[in-house]
C-alpha cells in the first residue's frame, strides 16, 4: 500500500489515497516541519519559533516546551505503523523517512535530475522530467503555518525549487518550439518574478516566438529599465534581446531568440589526494548518493565532523577517484573558504570571480556585483557536468551564493557545523565524518612507528589510540611525534599526552585546528565552551551545565546546540552531552589560560555546590529520614533538580555517578575540601545498590583526606567520613578494613563527646560482630547505642537498632527478645512511616518464623518484607527478601514459586560484589531444583556457587560435597 506524505498546500498523510486524520493544527504543523527537514535533526527551538511564535516569551516559557512534547507524542501516534519514525536527538527532535515518499522533496530530485540532464542536451527529457512535478506545486508550501517566521521560509522555499523549475521548463518549451506553453506557464507565477532577467529573457522569447515583436519591445524596454533602477547587473543576453528587437529599416527578418553556444575551459583544480585511512564506509556512502552512470547528476553533499576528522581528505580522495573523472569532464572545482582560518573568511564575491575565470571568462568582464556573478557563473555551467568541493565553509550565509550559482553541479561540501537548512533548500544530504575506529587507528599507528614498538608495549600503544580518539590529525600528530623521537618508550609519550598532543606540530597543531571552532562561536557560546572544561567528566546534561556557567536552562540549551552544530560537542540520549577526550582538554586549556585561577576556581566551585545539593535532594528522596550533614558556610545560588520519587533520584544518582566520583576527586585536588567530603558522605548505601561500592569506596578515601585537612575547623568530618567508610567497607566484607576504621572514628567521636556519632559508631559495629562471629559483643554493643539513641530521642535510629538487636537475639539464640525486638522495629517504622525501618523488622522477622518452622508467619513477613523494600529501591534487601520467600515457600512445598524468588535473588546478588550472598542464593535454588529433579539444572547451580568464591573459601569444600552427590565432581 502506498504512503504520500505532503506539505505543498496543507499537511497531509495519504495511505493508498486515503488521507491519514490529523485534527490539530499545531501536529500537522509540527509534522510538515520535520518531513521538510527529513532525517536531519531539527532543534526544540526552531519548532517553537516556528510554531509558537505568537508566545511572547518562547525562550523562558515551559508551558511551550511541555506542549512541544505533548504534540511531538501526537506527531508520533500519527505515523504510527507507517514507515517513518520519529525520534529524540540532544535538544531535538528527528523524523527517518524516505524522501522519496514526501512531494516536497521528490520535487526537489526531479529539478535536480533536470538541471543535470540540461535544456542544451535533451529538452525533451527536461520537459518531460518537470511537466508533471510542476503540476503537483498546486498551493502554497506549509499551509498550516501562520507565523512571519514561517511566511519566511514558504518564501525561500518557492525562490529555491518552484521558480528555477518553471525557468527550466519555460526554457526547454522554447528549445522544443512552444512558445505558448510558456507563456501559459508564466501565467502561474506572480509577475513580480518578471524583473528577474531569466524569467524576462524567457517570456520575451516566447513572445517573439508567437510573432508578437512589439509585445516583446515592450517587455525588453520594460525588464531594462526595472533592473537600471534597482543598480542589478545587466546581462549580455536581455542586452543581446533588446538589440534584436530594436527597428531597423534595413530589414525585414524577424527576430528570433539567439541561441548562446559557449566553448569553455574544463579546470581541474583538485590537491592531491592524501594517503586516506579506514574510510571504505564513508567512501561508500557518497557513491551511494550518486544517480546510476546513465542517469543526470546533481546535488549537495555536507560532510560534517569535529576539526582534524578528515572531511577534506575524504572528499578530495573521493573527487580523484577513477568513476569521477568520468562522471565530470566539464571540470572539478575546489576552493578552500577559510572558514575557520586564523582570518576572515574566504569573500563569496572573489570565489565565484575565481571560477568565472578558470572557466574562460575575462576578468575585465567580471560583473561587479555578487548576485550579477551568480547569475553569470549558473549562465555558463546551465547543462555542464561539473564536480566542485568548497571546503572548510563557516556556514549556511557564507556558501549560499556559491550554491545558487552552482546549482545544477554536483557539490561537496565540508563544514565544522551542521547545515540544517541546505536539506530543505538544496535538497543536500548529510554525512558525518566521525572519528575512525580502533582498528583503523591501530592500523595506521602502527605503520608509522613499526611493529615491534607497538607490540613492545601493548598497554601504552592502546591508551595512546584511546587518547587520540579516533582523530585522524591527532593519530598524524602522534605518529609523527612518535617517529621523531623513536628512542622514547611509548609509555613517556602517553605521560606528557593529552597537552603536549594538542599543541605539537609546527604546521596545524590540533589547539589551533580546535581554536579555529571556537573562535567563531558567540561570547556566550564561548563561555559555555570553556566553562565546561571545568566540569569533572566528559558527560553531562543541560542543567549540570547551565551550573558550571551561571546560565540559564535555556540559554544553556540554546548554546549546547550551537555547540553541537560545532562539532565541539556530541549529543547523548536523555538531553546530554559528551566531549571527546582532546576537545575537553581543549576547554581545560582555555579554562586555565586566566593567569590569577580565579576563573577556574568560580566555576570548580559552582558545579561542586551544584552536585552537592543535587545529591542531597536526590538523597532525601530515597531516604527521607536520613538527617545530611550541615551545609558548607556559603554556597552558590543555583538551579536545582529536583525528584518524583525514589526511581527518579536512583536513575540520577546511576547517571551521574561518574560525574559524582569525578567531583570528589577535583574537589580534593583544588583544595575545596568542605564540598568534597560532604558529596562523597551523601552517597549513603546508594551506590551499594547500584552494584558500584568499589567506586564508592574510592571516593570516601579520598573525602577522608579532604576532611583530614580542614579538621581545625569541622573536627567532626573526619569521624563522620570514617563511619560511612566503614560502612561502605562492610557493604564489600572488608570486614577487618570496616573494623579498622570504625575503632578510629569511635575513639574520636569520644574525644568530641558526640554522643550521636558514638551510637551511630557502636550500632555498625554491632552489626559487623555478626559477621565476625561473636554475637554476645553484638548484644552489648547495640544495646549501648540503644540506649544512647533513646535518650537523645532519635526514633528512626531507635527502630534502626530494634532491627540490629533483633538480629543479634536470634543469633544468641533468643527468639523471644529478637521477635520482640524486631515487631518494635516495624511498629516505629510504621508510625514514622520510614518504610526501610518497616521493611527490614519483617525481614528479619520472616528468617525467625522460619527457624522456628512457622512458615505461614515467615511467608507473609517475607511477602511484606519485599512489597515495602521494592518501594525503596534498597537492592540488596530486596535480594535479601526473594531469598527468605524462597526458603519459606519452599518450607511450604511452592517450588515454582520458590524457584522463582530464589532466581531473583541470584540474579540481583550476581549484580554486586558480594559472591557470600550470590553463593547462598543458589544454593537455595539447587535445592529447590533438585526437589523438582533437575538435577542437571541443579549440578549448574552449584557449580556457578563454587566458582564464585574464592580458592580456598571454607564454603567451598561443602559445596564439592554437594556437587560430588549430584553426579559430578567439580564445575565444568
Amino acid at each position: 500500500m502506498t504512503v504520500e506524505f505532503k506539505i505543498l498546500g496543507e499537511t497531509r498523510i495519504l495511505v493508498g489515497g486515503t488521507p491519514v486524520e490529523l485534527k490539530r493544527n499545531r501536529v500537522r504543523c509540527l509534522l510538515a516541519l520535520l518531513l521538510l527537514h527529513a532525517n536531519t535533526t531539527v532543534s526544540r527551538d526552531r519548532l517553537l519559533h516556528l510554531v509558537w511564535s505568537s508566545s511572547t516569551a518562547v525562550d523562558s516559557s515551559q508551558v511551550d516546551r511541555s506542549s512541544l512534547q505533548d504534540h511531538i507524542k501526537l506527531v508520533r501516534r500519527s505515523i504510527k505503523n507507517l514507515p517513518a519514525s520519529l525520534s529524540s536527538v540532544g535538544a531535538g527532535y528527528r523524523l527517518d523517512v524516505e524522501k522519496k515518499l514526501i512531494d516536497y522533496h521528490r520535487f526537489g530530485d526531479v529539478l535536480a535530475a533536470a538541471r543535470s540532464v540540461g535544456v542544451g542536451r535533451d529538452p525533451a527529457r527536461v520537459r518531460d522530467l518537470l511537466a508533471p512535478v510542476v503540476d503537483l506545486w498546486d498551493a502554497q508550501p506549509l499551509l498550516d503555518l501562520k507565523s512571519q517566521r514561517a511566511e519566511s521560509l514558504r518564501e525561500e522555499m518557492i525562490k529555491d525549487r518552484f521558480l528555477p523549475a518553471c525557468l527550466l521548463l519555460a526554457e526547454s518549451h522554447l528549445a522544443l518550439g512552444h512558445p505558448g506553453d510558456v507563456l501559459a506557464l508564466f501565467d502561474r507565477v506572480e509577475a513580480a518574478h518578471d524583473v528577474d532577467q531569466r524569467f524576462a529573457v524567457a517570456r520575451i522569447d516566447a513572445l517573439i516566438g508567437l510573432g508578437r515583436h512589439e509585445d516583446a519591445a515592450s517587455l525588453c524596454e520594460r525588464t531594462l529599465e526595472d533592473l537600471s533602477k534597482r543598480g542589478r547587473f545587466i546581462g549580455p543576453e536581455i542586452q543581446a534581446r533588446q538589440e534584436l528587437l530594436r527597428p531597423s529599416p534595413q530589414s525585414s527578418v524577424r527576430p528570433a531568440p539567439i541561441p548562446v553556444a559557449v566553448e569553455m575551459p574544463r579546470p581541474q583544480q583538485l590537491p592531491q589526494a592524501s594517503n586516506l585511512v579506514g574510510r571504505a564506509d564513508l567512501l561508500a556512502k557518497l557513491d551511494d548518493a550518486m544517480p546510476a552512470e546513465h542517469e543526470p547528476i546533481s546535488g549537495v553533499i555536507v560532510l560534517h565532523s569535529a576539526g582534524g576528522c578528515g572531511k577534506t581528505a575524504l572528499a578530495v580522495t573521493w573527487a580523484h577517484r577513477p568513476p569521477q573523472l568520468a562522471r565530470f569532464p566539464d571540470g572539478r572545482l575546489f576552493v578552500d573558504l577559510e572558514g575557520y582560518g586564523p582570518g576572515r573568511p574566504a569573500d563569496s564575491g572573489q570565489v565565484l570571480a575565481d571560477f568565472l575565470v578558470s572557466f574562460g571568462v575575462d576578468p575585465d568582464a567580471i560583473p561587479a556585483r555578487l548576485d550579477q556573478r551568480v547569475d553569470r557563473l549558473r549562465e555558463l555551467l546551465a547543462g555542464k557536468r561539473v564536480l566542485a568541493i568548497l571546503d572548510n565553509a563557516r556556514d549556511e550565509a557564507h556558501i549560499r551564493p556559491l550554491l545558487d550559482a552552482l546549482s545544477g553541479c554536483h557539490i561537496l561540501v565540508t563544514s565544522r557545523n551542521r547545515f540544517e537548512d541546505l536539506t530543505v533548500h538544496y535538497g543536500a544530504e548529510e554525512i558525518e565524518v566521525g572519528p575512525l575506529t580502533v582498528e583503523s587507528s591501530r592500523r595506521y599507528l602502527t605503520r608509522g612507528i613499526g611493529s615491534p614498538r607497538a607490540v613492545g608495549d601493548p598497554m601504552a600503544f592502546n591508551a595512546l589510540i584511546d587518547l587520540c580518539g579516533g582523530i585522524p590529525l591527532a593519530l598524524r600528530i602522534l605518529r609523527a611525534r612518535a617517529s621523531k623521537q623513536r628512542s622514547t618508550p611509548l609509555a613517556a609519550l602517553l605521560e606528557e599526552e593529552p597537552r603536549h598532543l594538542l599543541e605539537y606540530g609546527s604546521n596545524r597543531p590540533l589547539s589551533v585546528v580546535f581554536s579555529g571552532s571556537y573562535e567563531v562561536l558567540g561570547p556566550e557560546t564561548r563561555w559555555l565552551f570553556r566553562s565546561l572544561g571545568g566540569h569533572p567528566g566528559a558527560i553531562f546534561g543541560v542543567e549540570a551545565a547551565a551550573a558550571v556557567a551561571d546560565l540559564s536552562a535555556e540559554a544553556t540549551r540554546r548554546n549546547l546546540e550551537l555547540l553541537v552544530e560545532a562539532h565541539l560537542i556530541e549529543p547523548e540520549v536523555r538531553g546530554r552531552y559528551r566531549f571527546h577526550d582532546l576537545l575537553r582538554e581543549y576547554a581545560v586549556g582555555l579554562l586555565d589560560l586566566d593567569p590569577t585561577g580565579q576563573e577556574r576556581t568560580a566555576v570548580v566551585r559552582r558545579i561542586l555546590d551544584w552536585y552537592l545539593l543535587v545529591a542531597r535532594n536526590a538523597e532525601s528522596v530515597i531516604n527521607p529520614t536520613r538527617e545530611l550533614d550541615p551545609l558548607p558556610g556559603e554556597v552558590s545560588t543555583l538551579q536545582l533538580l529536583t525528584f518524583s520519587g525514589v526511581d527518579d533520584a536512583m536513575g540520577w544518582f546511576e547517571r551521574e555517578g561518574p560525574n559524582l566520583f569525578a567531583a570528589v576527586e577535583a574537589g580534593h585536588t583544588c583544595g575545596m575540601d568542605a564540598q568534597t567530603w560532604r558529596i562523597a558522605n551523601t552517597f549513603g548505601d546508594v551506590f551499594y545498590r547500584l552494584g558500584q561500592a568499589d567506586r564508592a569506596t574510592r571516593a570516601l578515601e579520598t573525602a577522608l583526606a579532604s576532611a583530614r585537612r580542614i579538621r581545625e575547623n569541622e573536627p567532626a568530618a573526619e569521624f563522620k567520613v570514617l563511619n560511612n567508610l566503614g560502612f561502605s567497607y562492610m557493604n564489600q566484607r572488608r570486614n577487618s578494613d570496616a573494623f579498622r576504621v570504625f575503632r578510629l572514628a569511635y575513639s574520636g567521636f569520644e574525644r568530641m563527646d558526640h554522643a550521636e556519632g558514638m551510637a551511630s559508631i557502636l550500632a555498625n559495629l554491632a552489626f559487623l560482630e555478626t559477621r565476625i562471629g561473636d554475637p554476645q559483643q553484638a548484644v552489648v554493643l547495640a544495646e549501648k547505642s540503644l540506649d544512647i539513641y533513646t535518650r537523645l530521642n532519635k526514633i528512626l535510629e531507635v527502630g534502626q537498632l530494634r532491627v540490629v538487636l533483633g538480629i543479634v537475639y536470634r543469633m544468641v539464640g533468643d527468639r523471644s527478645n529478637a521477635i520482640g525486638s524486631l515487631w518494635l522495629a516495624v511498629g516505629i517504622g510504621r508510625e514514622i512511616d520510614a518504610l526501610q525501618v518497616t521493611g527490614d523488622g519483617l525481614l528479619e522477622l520472616s528468617v525467625v518464623y522460619l527457624e522456628m518452622k512457622e512458615i505461614d508467619l515467615s511467608v507473609s513477613c517475607a511477602s511484606d518484607a519485599l512489597a515495602l523494600l521494592t518501594q525503596v529501591k534498597s537492592g540488596p534487601r530486596i535480594a535479601a527478601a526473594h531469598l527468605a520467600l524462597a526458603k519459606a515457600l519452599y518450607g511450604q512445598s511452592d517450588l515454582v514459586a520458590a524457584e522463582r524468588h530464589a532466581g531473583a535473588a541470584v540474579h540481583l546478588l550476581r549484580l554486586r560484589p558480594d559472591a557470600e550472598a550470590a553463593v547462598r542464593a543458589l544454593e537455595i535454588l539447587s535445592d529447590v531444583l533438585i526437589a523438582q529433579d533437575r538435577l542437571a539444572e541443579a549440578r549448574e547451580a552449584t557449580g556457578l556457587a563454587i566458582e564464585l568464591l574464592a580458592a580456598g573459601h571454607p564454603l567451598q569444600a561443602d559445596l564439592r560435597s554437594k556437587l560430588a552427590a549430584l553426579g559430578t565432581t567439580s564445575p565444568r
